[in-house]
């Protein structure tokens, strides 16, 4: 039988790899989720302290809030495709993380095994020895 410890090894190293990616992937959203709430923050700000300033300022703030809000959608276009991705990466976690698991298993059934035939080999040698010791006594 092979040995399945460096298999072990590259299947655990594989699922630890699609970890820090979906790692890397809920940062990428809560960087988003935060910059997002940063803007909609900084123009409910500014819409508060337009209070008594001129038309002028209206019409600025107008195409300031236009910009904003078209970047807010930017980033919620953003947020649905990390969350996509985040999907897609689980499942590979989760893909990956069975494999491992499977080959784990058959690497320790099959250890149990081995354990089992040297357990019954050394338990058939110390018989040995003692039928062998009872029939010099006998003898004797």
């Amino acid at each position: 039988m092979a040995d399945l410890d460096p298999l072990i090894r590259v299947r655990k190293y594989e699922v630890e790899q699609r970890q820090k990616f979906l790692a890397d992937l809920y940062v990428q959203e809560e960087t988003l989720r935060a910059q997002k709430q940063k803007m909609l923050d900084d123009l409910a700000h500014e819409e508060a302290s337009l209070e008594g300033l001129g038309v002028e300022m209206l019409t600025y703030f107008s195409h300031y809030k236009e910009s904003v809000l078209e970047r807010i959608d930017d980033i919620d276009e953003s947020l649905k495709t990390v969350a996509q991705r985040i999907q897609i990466a689980r499942e590979a976690v989760r893909d990956a993380f069975a494999e491992f698991k499977k080959i784990e298993i058959t690497d320790a059934a099959r250890k149990a095994e081995i354990l089992a035939e040297l357990d019954a080999k050394e338990s058939k040698m110390f018989d040995d020895i003692a039928l062998q010791t009872f029939r010099k006594q006998q003898d004797d």
